[in-house]
């Protein structure tokens, strides 16, 4: 009988999810490195110099051809057409990050809540607070779907100040036409002969190939720190802050009197049964009160 019950209990222990000791700033660092990975990993560097992507620059720019120009000149909305193409599944990218964040932070937000306060003692003011969490959380991550938005949609406008472009537009370019350079193995397809050869067309596609990536390079970075920069204020900092503890001061304050009794009262059998304790131990100090009365009676001088 006491194997099967010990059997039964450790049963129980499996069921239950390891929790993750860890610090809430170390498994958000963890998130933030797994988002940034997620969106290089959309688009590899090889990929911008594939024979893949550059048939379909070359129809792109075909299909554009016509107007006037210098010889090989590509459309300048070409490259922002392509661009829109690159990020078409960023949002998804950003959705996955944002909803981990957030099972992240109400994990944390609750554990801490049942770690001081006892579920078997006071169940309603744990349920309260829970609920309060889940809401504020609730109204924040709709808040930052918003900002996230927002942010996907300012790539939309291709622009920059940052000299960074430009910088690696030209790296590149010394890299490929410098032949005792050690080339990454993205542009081991591309040489100084190899170059001379093709037409201005492709000639011009080359460079756009260039632009494009170099472009992308620099986006991608300040996408995701943007990213991480808006989840952090709107779904971290401002609810641990400040808002839950606004939040569950305020839904304990708009409950009456009787309410708030209820909240901080221990479960109802807690309750029975310490008012049956409570009414046993008052029957026993009567019956002891009863007995020293009878002692002291016994032991008291009879009167002649």
């Amino acid at each position: 009988c006491i194997h099967v019950s010990k059997l039964v209990i450790d049963s129980k222990k499996e069921k239950q999810p390891k929790r993750d000791r860890r610090m809430l700033c170390a498994r958000l660092s963890c998130l933030q490195d797994d988002f940034v990975t997620d969106i290089e990993s959309l688009h590899s560097n090889r990929y911008f110099f594939s024979d893949q992507f550059r048939m379909s620059l070359a129809h792109d720019v075909s299909s554009s051809r016509g107007g006037l120009g210098l010889p090989g000149t590509v459309a300048s909305h070409i490259p922002i057409i392509v661009l829109q193409r690159l990020r078409i599944n960023i949002s998804e990218v950003c959705k996955e990050y944002r909803e981990r964040v957030l099972q992240e932070c109400k994990m944390t937000v609750n554990n801490t809540l049942r770690d001081f306060i006892d579920a078997n003692n006071h169940p309603l003011l744990l349920t309260m607070l829970e609920k309060t969490t889940d809401d504020v959380f609730k109204k924040q991550n709709c808040v930052l779907e918003n900002h996230h938005a927002d942010i996907i949609e300012w790539e939309n406008s291709t622009y920059s100040s940052n000299h960074y472009f430009m910088d690696t537009v030209q790296s590149i370019r010394r890299t490929i036409f410098d032949e005792e350079s050690d080339k990454p193995s993205y542009l081991m397809g591309l040489n100084p002969t190899k170059i001379k050869s093709l037409s201005n067309d492709d000639q011009k596609l080359i460079d756009t190939q260039i632009e494009i990536f170099a472009y992308w390079k620099l986006m991608k970075k300040r996408f995701a720190d943007n990213i991480i920069m808006s989840t952090y204020s709107v779904l971290v900092k401002k609810p641990i802050y400040t808002l839950l503890n606004e939040g569950m001061i305020g839904a304990v304050l708009r409950k009456n009197d009787k309410d708030v009794v209820s909240l901080f009262s221990p479960k109802g059998d807690a309750v029975k049964k310490r008012s049956l304790l409570c009414s046993r131990l008052e029957k026993l100090n009567k019956a002891l009160k009863l007995l020293e009365d009878f002692d002291t009676g016994m032991t008291e001088p009879v009167s002649m």
